[in-house]
């Protein structure tokens, strides 16, 4: 088996997930361009309830402003990262330096059996990890020989 250390992305689908589209988008708008470790830990405490996540457009004055905590979503993303992490590791490449790039689409609702017709929630999930790139000053424009004065 072959190590091939040229890769610098890895990726976790995740499909068919029992939660809201609209769920999903907003967790993947926390956790987009973070790291890995930061990511799980702030979403095992969504899951322990001890930080909310804004689901309000713009400002609210009422409750507890928009706040919620989607313990079971929450819960799949972590498994979804560490999924993620563990890629990483079997890719050759540092878990901690990995980025994410996540992205939630609506996946086809099952209809669940009996007289009215109720459907699932379902929503598929795509987390891709590249390598953090270092920041390089930009090369000099070399002086252009033989131009027209």
């Amino acid at each position: 088996m072959e190590n091939k250390t040229n890769q610098v992305a890895v990726v976790v689908n995740g499909r068919d997930l029992p939660m809201s589209n609209k769920t999903a988008m907003i967790l993947c708008k926390v956790i987009k361009t973070k790291k890995i470790e930061p990511s799980i830990k702030l979403l095992e405490r969504v899951m322990e309830e001890k930080i909310g996540i804004s689901f309000a457009k713009g400002k609210v004055k009422t409750g507890n402003n928009g706040l919620k905590y989607p313990v079971n979503a929450a819960g799949i993303f972590v498994k979804l990262l560490k999924s993620l992490s563990a890629n990483a590791t079997v890719k050759g490449l540092d878990p901690s330096k990995i980025i994410i790039h996540a992205r939630a689409d609506i996946a086809p609702r099952p209809n669940r059996p009996g007289r009215r017709p109720v459907k699932f929630k379902r929503t598929h999930v795509t987390l891709e990890g590249s390598v953090e790139k270092t920041a390089v000053a930009p090369a000099q424009p070399s002086p252009v020989t033989g131009a027209k004065k």
